[in-house]
């Protein structure tokens, strides 16, 4: 994902959803006040309740 976002390319979150995966909000890059860099969901009101935290974890080498 990280990678995608460096290069420009538009990241999409997936949430799962009554058995099937539906698109969530966009992912972008954020800077913060210290100059740290980070992401977020572009989160809509139609989005409300979802969080980053909340999506499936795929572990990968």
């Amino acid at each position: 994902m990280a990678d995608a976002l460096a290069k420009g390319d538009t990241v999409v979150t997936v949430f799962p959803l009554d058995g099937q995966r539906v698109a969530g909000p966009e992912v972008r890059c954020v800077v913060g006040e210290a100059g740290r860099e980070g992401i977020e969901m572009a989160v809509t009101d139609s989005d409300a309740g979802r969080r980053l935290t909340d999506l499936p974890r795929i572990d990968h080498e």
